[in-house]
């Protein structure tokens, strides 16, 4: 792999999980760890999104679009993975894939709610707009 790519940069990414910088600033690292895999999975898919859309009918759009981004952050998260275990033993925390999958899950079901939110509140409004009519 690092053949193709230089991963050089997730030495200080993994740097930021580190107990005694978080301690100074009293933040946990699973906290930090799971809005950091968030943010990637919002953004994936934010990139994903147009790509898809191209590619596909509307009604699966949203599915597959979800889909392949838990999947490319899963691969991302396992490049991480595959580099940190650079000897026999890991710099990364015991938490690092509980965390991460948890982070994703988490992204679905925000997702899903924000979706089923909104079309409440369009049906609610169209209802509302044909009672004062």
């Amino acid at each position: 792999m690092n053949q193709w790519v230089d991963v050089s940069f997730l030495d200080r990414v993994i740097q930021w999980l580190d107990q005694d910088v978080l301690q100074i600033f009293g933040l946990n690292g699973m906290h930090i760890q799971f809005v950091l895999v968030f943010l990637l999975t919002a953004s994936i898919m934010f990139v994903i999104k147009p790509i898809m859309e191209w590619l596909l009918v509307k009604q699966w759009f949203t599915l597959l679009g979800y889909s392949i981004t838990a999947v490319l952050a899963f691969c991302f998260l396992q490049m991480v993975d595959r580099y940190a275990m650079g000897t026999e033993s890991t710099f990364l925390p015991s938490y690092y894939w509980s965390v991460s999958l948890l982070a994703i899950s988490s992204y679905g079901a925000v997702r899903v709610i924000a979706g089923i939110t909104k079309v409440i509140m369009v049906r609610w409004r169209v209802r509302s707009k044909k009672r004062v009519a």
